[in-house]
């Protein structure tokens, strides 16, 4: 269980207490990783921008959702695989897709491929396979969605790595563990 102190609307400071209403309005609840990454001002202003920018580019929000899926999976962070898996089912994605997703092993030829290329920007540390790279460009994908990629692998990363520091713990029921690894070939 965290020991790292979960601001709420009562406690959040002047700056961050409208933040907290909105994302609260927004989804109906206010997560504690958005309670916690409010710690910090600065930093959740700064997050909710960059998210809000990153929703209205060249991935759907179910391509998104697999992006996260797979980034969660791959940093092994339950927090954000059991907010995405609910957010995933909510999309229209099965319990055999999401584990899919997860894994970046799903049959759908454009999924597939943002999502491998996914996995291996992570798993390779931002060095991946070049014939993941041309496959996201054969499948329709431009440079624009490249970087755009990139920069929801960082969004996710950020989330991932806040919640395994400080030990989240998980408002969204709590997803299965799934084993690794994977061929990404």
């Amino acid at each position: 269980m965290s020991s790292f102190p979960i601001p709420t609307l009562e406690t959040a400071s002047d700056e961050v207490r409208p933040l907290f209403e909105a994302i609260k309005k927004q989804l109906g609840m206010l997560p504690n990783l958005y309670a916690i990454i409010g710690t910090s001002a600065r930093t959740l202003k700064a997050y909710l921008g960059f998210q809000d920018a990153l929703t209205q580019g060249s991935f759907s929000k179910k391509e998104i959702q697999a992006i996260f899926l797979t980034v969660s999976q791959a940093n092994d962070c339950l927090y954000c695989l059991s907010a995405h898996t609910a957010l995933a089912k909510m999309n229209g994605f099965s319990e055999d897709d999401i584990f899919s997703l997860r894994l970046a092993s799903i049959t759908d030829k454009r999924l597939g491929a943002i999502t491998k290329l996914a996995r291996s920007i992570v798993m390779r540390r931002g060095f991946p396979e070049a014939h993941l790279v041309q496959n996201f460009f054969d499948t329709g994908f431009d440079r624009a969605a490249l970087i755009e990629l990139i920069a929801l692998i960082a969004d996710k990363t950020f989330a991932n790595y806040v919640n395994n520091v400080v030990d989240t713990p998980i408002d969204f029921p709590v997803a299965e563990k799934i084993g690794e690894p994977i061929s990404l070939n």
